[in-house]
């Protein structure tokens, strides 16, 4: 299931328990009643068709690639044998034809795959098999090859029904989503209203449980430093967040990007050589929240006063 249809659902589930939880204040309420257990079924029925979009995820899928991988061991193992034949018998367009890797089995697509299989048993059928024995291709081979071919043509269609029926699946987790959002929402939080003022804190804990809770708990934030007078990007500005290790430089163009920021404010510092430090206090980070800044940095490159170097005395020898 899509991460932000889990939270949806999990927001479903904290209302649903929150509800029963609390089922004497609406238990005489029968529409309220009636409503809550259909999100119960909706709820229910999500589970069911999450369970069966794994199912399909895991199970052909899995055998299916485990066949492929035999049949493209199979194949190779036979056609290298061909190869040794081929050049034995100097015939070089035979050795072309059985230039088959593993990788051109197993990632080509179904039918090429078993294409190319069907040709190298195709080529070792041709040929006398006394000819072929001392390089190992025996009946028992090509029998096994030939049981390999079938064994992955028999799952590679069931496959095809595999990617059929996951899109039906994903379609209906959506649909099912969406159905019991506008329960949970439009229904039971609307009669939710007739409890709120006499059962205030029921109300608020209905609005509180059906809130989508983000996953994402970190922040980032985006700086872009320029010089203040030339406008110029500045590269290799130290940039710390306090009470934290996180830190980050600028690039040539001035930019840096610092991740995984935990939720509150903190306090921003930026350092250079030759530049006046700069603070950023309380920087309020929000989880799943970037914070984009552009800071100017002043130059404190002040010129030298030339001092006169005093030579030093010529020793007296």
């Amino acid at each position: 299931m899509k991460r932000i249809l889990k939270e949806q659902v999990d927001a479903m589930n904290a209302f649903e328990n929150f509800c029963s939880e609390n089922s004497e204040i609406w238990s005489s309420t029968t529409a309220f009643g009636i409503a809550l257990t259909a999100l119960r079924l909706k709820i229910k029925s999500i589970y069911s068709t999450e369970s069966r979009q794994e199912e399909n995820n895991k199970g052909v899928t899995h055998t299916k690639a485990e066949k492929k991988a035999e049949l493209a061991n199979s194949t190779v193992a036979v056609s290298n044998a061909m190869q040794a034949y081929a050049l034995s018998i100097n015939d070089q367009v035979l050795f072309n034809q059985m230039g088959v890797t593993y990788s051109k089995i197993y990632y080509l697509k179904n039918e090429t795959a078993i294409s190319a299989a069907e040709l190298v048993l195709e080529k070792v059928q041709s040929f006398p098999a006394e000819e072929l024995e001392p390089f190992g291709i025996t009946d028992a081979v090509k029998d096994t090859l030939a049981s390999v071919i079938e064994n992955y043509k028999s799952v590679a269609p069931s496959t095809r029904n595999v990617i059929v029926e996951r899109m039906v699946l994903t379609s209906n987790l959506d649909k099912l989503v969406k159905e019991g959002n506008v329960i949970m929402r439009k229904n039971l939080l609307k009669q939710g209203r007739q409890f709120k003022a006499a059962y205030p804190d029921f109300y608020a804990g209905m609005v509180a449980n059906a809130k989508v809770i983000n996953k994402n708990t970190h922040a980032k934030m985006r700086l872009t430093v320029r010089d203040e007078s030339t406008k110029q990007p500045l590269a290799g500005v130290l940039i710390e967040i306090s009470e934290t290790p996180l830190q980050g430089m600028t690039d040539m163009q001035g930019k840096c990007t610092i991740t995984n920021v935990g939720e509150g404010k903190h306090e921003v510092v930026l350092k250079k050589t030759n530049y006046a430090v700069y603070t950023i206090e309380d920087v309020d980070f929000k989880r799943g929240k970037a914070v984009n800044v552009t800071v100017f940095m002043q130059s404190v490159v002040t010129e030298q006063p030339l001092v006169p170097v005093r030579q030093n005395e010529e020793e007296q020898i």
